[in-house]
């Protein structure tokens, strides 16, 4: 492995790079977010928080219109949370308006509103219930279905709660 001094240097070189120049805003916004994997890749966690932010925002801009670069934000925001649940579950706080209404704002080509559901389960599990019920309440049935296999997944297999998942899936 590099030493942290030298990556930090290479991604905050990167970064300025990226930060100073005019160009294609989901491409900025995936240049930062690779940047911000590699920072917490190294346990750079303030520098990987101040990128994922930067990506947020590109995201932000460009993903008014067009979704399809929410899931890499998604995907930031997750290897974030491996080492800063603090700032992941503020990420996330800011992302989840956004996926809510993904389907009022955009052709659905890429987000979805349970692509969230790993994450709340992870960071915030007390939320979880409310966002599934939030799903039902809005007649959001496949979406429901897809949050629901995301709790299914952390069931463990051995006990008595994946026959409830199950017969819940299948009765």
């Amino acid at each position: 492995m590099l030493a942290n001094d030298l990556v930090r240097a290479q991604i905050e070189t990167q970064e300025r790079a990226v930060l100073s120049t005019v160009g294609p805003f989901n491409e900025k916004g995936s240049e930062l977010t690779e940047l911000c994997g590699w920072a917490t890749a190294y346990g750079l966690s303030k520098l990987g928080e101040r990128l994922m932010a930067s990506a947020y925002r590109y995201g932000l801009a460009y993903g008014w219109r067009k979704d399809w670069r929410l899931p890499s934000v998604l995907d930031a925001v997750e290897e974030v949370s491996r080492h800063n649940q603090q700032a992941a579950m503020s990420a996330l706080e800011k992302l989840a308006p956004i996926y809510s209404a993904i389907d009022q704002m955009t052709e659905k080509s890429g987000a979805s509103t349970s692509d969230l559901a790993g994450l709340i389960l992870k960071l915030m599990p007390a939320a979880y219930v409310r966002f599934y019920r939030f799903l039902l309440d809005r007649s959001e049935w496949y979406e429901a279905e897809r949050a629901f296999a995301a709790f299914v997944e952390t069931v463990d297999q051995g006990t008595p709660a994946a026959d409830v998942a199950a017969a819940f899936l299948w009765g």
